[in-house]
């Protein structure tokens, strides 16, 4: 999301500039947690596929529940390692704040 708000502002010599509309932060929020990905985790498009993802937990956020973690790992394993779960444990919510230079590392290793 935070991408979406980056533009470039002519007044300030072209420098990028935050420029957060909350009215489409809102939609975001809402399709976000309309949106199930459990089935597309689990299909054999993803399997069959050259794709991989790998999912960053923030180890001080509570919303990575016990149930979440066992089905991403059983995912995981099932997947061959297609899909993958990476955890910060000096993180909250705002990984690229708490923990900047280890989800770089991470991130990193995805453009290798």
């Amino acid at each position: 999301w935070m991408t979406l708000n980056i533009k470039r502002d002519k007044d300030q010599g072209n420098k990028f500039v935050w420029l957060f509309d909350l009215a489409v932060i809102e939609s975001l929020l809402q399709d976000y947690s309309n949106v199930e990905y459990w089935d597309f985790l689990e299909s054999d498009a993803l399997r069959s596929s050259n794709s991989e993802i790998t999912f960053v937990q923030a180890g001080k956020n509570p919303v990575w529940t016990s149930e979440i973690v066992e089905h991403l790992d059983r995912i995981s394993i099932e997947s061959s390692g297609k899909v993958e779960r990476t955890v910060i444990k000096d993180a909250g919510h705002w990984v690229h704040v708490d923990q900047p230079q280890k989800l770089f590392e991470i991130l990193a290793t995805g453009f290798v």
